[in-house]
């Protein structure tokens, strides 16, 4: 596979995972239950680790690293709505 295509994964895996914790956050109403969020975007770090480590195909490699960051995305996410509501609510 070449390295646009590669990257074209790791770029779909990226926004429809974080688009399928978006709806996990409006469908269990995680808002309310921030450590239920918190456990969610740092098992979906560890869940793209581990694909990213002990895969052997880099498509399962790409779509381990689009998993990892879209974690790490939701993560930093939650982390600046809570400061903004921290500081301008």
């Amino acid at each position: 596979m070449g390295k646009r295509s590669l990257l074209l994964v790791r770029l779909l895996v990226f926004a429809v995972v974080l688009g399928l914790q978006f709806l996990a956050l409006e469908a269990l109403l995680l808002g309310a239950h921030p450590w239920g969020l918190f456990l969610m975007t740092v098992g979906t770090y560890v869940a793209g680790k581990l694909l990213q480590k002990y895969s052997a195909a880099p498509m399962g490699k790409a779509m381990g690293w689009g998993v990892r960051w879209a974690g790490v995305a939701a993560l930093g996410l939650w982390v600046s709505f809570m400061v903004w509501l921290a500081f301008f609510w």
